[in-house]
C-alpha cells in the first residue's frame, strides 16, 4: 500500500482524493492546509487520519511514502523540491516548473536523492491517448506534418480578481491551459521549436489569450491557442499527408475522429473511473517498482514543457527591437506614387486576405490631403463602432507620425507618447493604421479594425507588401 500526503486542501486536491479512494494500492493518509477549518473539514470528507497546518510537517511525517501537490503554480517548484529532500516521491500539478531553470532544480534533485517525481499530465494516461498513440504509430493518416491546440475557457475573471491564475508571478492562461497542448506537441513533435508567431491579450500584466505558432527542426508545424476570456471547443487536431485525427477535449479526452480520403470513423474510449485514475496508477506501479521515473511522463518531457513555456512567455514582452522592426516596416512599404486605382487594388487585397479569419474587418483608406476616403468596405458582422475604431487609430497614427501599433508599443516600453496614449488606448491596443508613404511622405493611411490581438496590423501591413510585391521584416511578437 503506498501512503499518500497532499499538500494543498483546493478543488483539485478534492478530486485527486476522490480518485485515490478508487485506487487498492493507495491511501491517503495526510493533508496539509494552511486553513485549519479548511484542513480538517477535507480530513472528515475522506477519513484522512493527519492533518497539517502546514506542508513542511506533513514532509516529516514517515508513514507518508509519496506526496501529491495542489498547489497554486508559483509553489509547486519549491515543494517538489522539499519533498524531495524529504525522501518522499511526488507527484506534482502541471505546471511543475514556471521556467526551465526551474524545473533543472527539481530534476537534479531527484536525480541526487533518487527518487521519483512525475508531473500530473493526466491526459497521458487515459484510455483514449493509448489508441491516439496507437493510430498516430499505423501510419493511418501519413506522416504527421502538424499539431494544432485550442483550448479556450471564459473564466470572466474581473480586474479585482484575486486567484492565483491572474498573479503576474504564476498567472496566465499558458501555464494554466497551455501546458496541456504543449504536452501533446512535446509527444508527437520533435526537437526544440522556433516561434514563428505570437499574437496575445493581457490584462495587466497576466495573458489571458495566446495563440502562438511554432516550426520544429523537421518542418512541422504546432500552434497552440488558450485563453481565460473566451469559450471555444477544446481539440487538438493532428494533420497528416494521409489525413487528421482530431481529439475532443484535450484535458480528459475520450473521444477522438480520425478522417482520411477513403473514410471517417469516431473512437470513443470512456475513462475506467475518472480523469486522475491512469496517472495514479501510473504513479502508483512506479512507487512499488522503485523507478525514479515513469516513462509516458519522463523528466526529459517536463523539461521540454518548461523550455516551451519559457519561448511563448518571452513573446509578452516587447524589447528595442520590436520598435526598430516596425520602424522598418514603415520604411521599407512606400510607394513612388499611390492613386485612387492602388488604393482599389489595396483594400481589395485587404479584404480578400481577410477571408481567412474568423472574425469579420472593416477596412478603410484616407487620402491625407483632404481627408477623403478612397476605399471604404465593412463585413457583415460590423457595426458602427468598427468605425468608431477606425477613425481613433486613425488619428492616433496621425498624431504620432507613425502606424498605431508603433505607439502602443512605445508607450508600453518607455512611456512615450504620455498625454496622447491616455485618450488613443481604447484604440491603440490592436493596432491597424499604417501609414501610406510615397517617397517619404505620408500621403495617405490604411486602416483596419475588427480582428484584435494585433492581426488588424499584421493584416494592414501583409496587405501592402502584396500590392508592393515586396516582404517587410514580420513583427511577431504581439503582447496587447
Amino acid at each position: 500500500m503506498v501512503k499518500f500526503g497532499i499538500i494543498g486542501a483546493g478543488n483539485i486536491a478534492h478530486r485527486f482524493a476522490k480518485s485515490l479512494a478508487s485506487h487498492p494500492d493507495g491511501e491517503l493518509v495526510a493533508i496539509s492546509a494552511r486553513n485549519e477549518e479548511k484542513g480538517r473539514a477535507f480530513a472528515k470528507e475522506f477519513s484522512v487520519q493527519a492533518v497539517y497546518p502546514d506542508g513542511a510537517a506533513l514532509l516529516e511525517d514517515a508513514d507518508v511514502d509519496a506526496v501529491y501537490i495542489a498547489l497554486p503554480h508559483g509553489l509547486h517548484a519549491e515543494w517538489s523540491v522539499r519533498a524531495i529532500r524529504a525522501g518522499k516521491a511526488v507527484l506534482c500539478e502541471k505546471p511543475a516548473a514556471l521556467s526551465e531553470a526551474e524545473m533543472k532544480r527539481i530534476t537534479d534533485a531527484a536525480a541526487e536523492e533518487g527518487v521519483l517525481f512525475m508531473e500530473a499530465l493526466k491526459a497521458r494516461f487515459v484510455p483514449l491517448y493509448e489508441a491516439l498513440k496507437a493510430e498516430v504509430a499505423s501510419g493511418r493518416i501519413g506522416k504527421i506534418l502538424s499539431v494544432e491546440a485550442q483550448l479556450c475557457r471564459d473564466f470572466h475573471f474581473g480586474d479585482d480578481c484575486r486567484t492565483y491564475h491572474m498573479d503576474p508571478a504564476m498567472g496566465g492562461c499558458v501555464w494554466d491551459m497551455g501546458i496541456y497542448e504543449i504536452s501533446y506537441m512535446e509527444d508527437f513533435l520533435h526537437g526544440d521549436p522556433k516561434m514563428t508567431a505570437f499574437f496575445a491579450k493581457k490584462q495587466g500584466e497576466v495573458e489571458v489569450y495566446a495563440d502562438a505558432a511554432f516550426t520544429f527542426p523537421d518542418g512541422t508545424t504546432g500552434r497552440l491557442v488558450c485563453a481565460f476570456d473566451r469559450a471555444a471547443p477544446g481539440k487538438i487536431t493532428f494533420t497528416g499527408d494521409r489525413g487528421r485525427i482530431i481529439v475532443e477535449e484535450p484535458t480528459h479526452p475520450q473521444k477522438m475522429t480520425i478522417e482520411t480520403k477513403d473514410d471517417s470513423e469516431v473512437i470513443e474510449i470512456p475513462h475506467p473511473i475518472d480523469d486522475f485514475y491512469g496517472e495514479i496508477d501510473a504513479f502508483i506501479k512506479c512507487v512499488r517498482e522503485n523507478r525514479t521515473e515513469e516513462e509516458k511522463m519522463p523528466l526529459s518531457a517536463s523539461i521540454r514543457f518548461a523550455r516551451m513555456t519559457d519561448i511563448i512567455k518571452a513573446g509578452l514582452h516587447y524589447t528595442d527591437r520590436s520598435l526598430e522592426l516596425l520602424d522598418e516596416q514603415e520604411k521599407q512599404l512606400s510607394f513612388d506614387r499611390f492613386t485612387s486605382c492602388d488604393a482599389l487594388s489595396l483594400g481589395n487585397i485587404a479584404a480578400e486576405l481577410a477571408k481567412r479569419e474568423s472574425r469579420g474587418v472593416s477596412i478603410r483608406i484616407v487620402r491625407e490631403s483632404d481627408g477623403m476616403t478612397m476605399f471604404s468596405y465593412a463585413m457583415d458582422d460590423k457595426t458602427p463602432k468598427n468605425e468608431f475604431y477606425i477613425e481613433g487609430k486613425r488619428q492616433v497614427s496621425l498624431m504620432a507620425g507613425h502606424s498605431s501599433l508603433y505607439v502602443h508599443v512605445a508607450h508600453a516600453l518607455y512611456g512615450e507618447y504620455e498625454g496622447l496614449y491616455e485618450e488613443a488606448q481604447k484604440y491603440v491596443p490592436t493596432g491597424g493604421a499604417v501609414p501610406i508613404m510615397v517617397n517619404g511622405k505620408r500621403t495617405a493611411t490604411l486602416v483596419i479594425s475588427g480582428l484584435h490581438e494585433g492581426r488588424d496590423h499584421a493584416l494592414a501591413v501583409e496587405a501592402v507588401a502584396v500590392l508592393l510585391k515586396m516582404k517587410v521584416p514580420e513583427f511577431l511578437w504581439w503582447a496587447v
